[in-house]
């Protein structure tokens, strides 16, 4: 038995793969040689900042996480309880701690009206339909399988975690309007 690691980095076991090796081998070796290095995107500064809050989970009762306590106060300064929705409070706490400027809202779909519209890239901020209009979810998004987005968020599953949602809730794909913030830095 065999293991063998394809081009797009699935492992595969067989017996009959030795007997292929060297076809392989070759052939990986051509694509190589023929096709330039694809490098990865860059991880946007906000999503490696969120990156390292996961885990980060409510607390039961009356005690609060200060995490939590934080990411709302990253809103309008006001530490509120860890059990108030608070996914958006997350993604503007992101936001602000890479020096972006965020809704300063703590409901999801005010990120509707946030930066730019953009395509699904690694880091865009996803708003998801949930429940009434005027409710929904949001997070940053890390890629996607079949019909499903996979969003790395606050308040999902009362955590910081990714999670998988129905590609068919997602309202839009938004961009920090980067270039805007910096004119107004005076850095353009």
């Amino acid at each position: 038995m065999s293991l063998w690691r394809t081009m797009r980095g699935w492992f595969v076991r067989s017996p009959n793969l030795p007997k292929l090796g060297p076809i392989m081998d070759e052939t990986q070796l051509g694509i190589e040689s023929s096709v330039p290095p694809i490098e990865p995107p860059d991880t946007p500064s906000w999503l490696k900042i969120a990156l390292d809050k996961v885990g980060v989970r409510e607390i039961s009762g009356k005690d609060n996480n200060p995490d939590i306590v934080a990411f709302h106060a990253a809103v309008d300064g006001q530490g509120l309880a860890d059990e108030i929705p608070w996914c958006a409070s997350f993604v503007n706490w992101a936001l602000q701690q890479a020096e972006l400027p965020g809704t300063r809202s703590r409901l999801a779909r005010s990120f509707l009206t946030y930066g730019k519209h953009c395509e699904p890239t690694l880091g865009c901020i996803v708003v998801l339909r949930r429940g009434e209009p005027w409710q929904g979810h949001v997070g940053f998004y890390l890629g996607q399988r079949d019909d499903f987005v996979l969003l790395y968020g606050g308040n999902q599953s009362n955590s910081v975690r990714t999670s998988s949602y129905r590609k068919e809730n997602v309202l839009d794909y938004r961009w920090p309007a980067i270039e805007t913030w910096l004119a107004t830095k005076g850095i353009v």
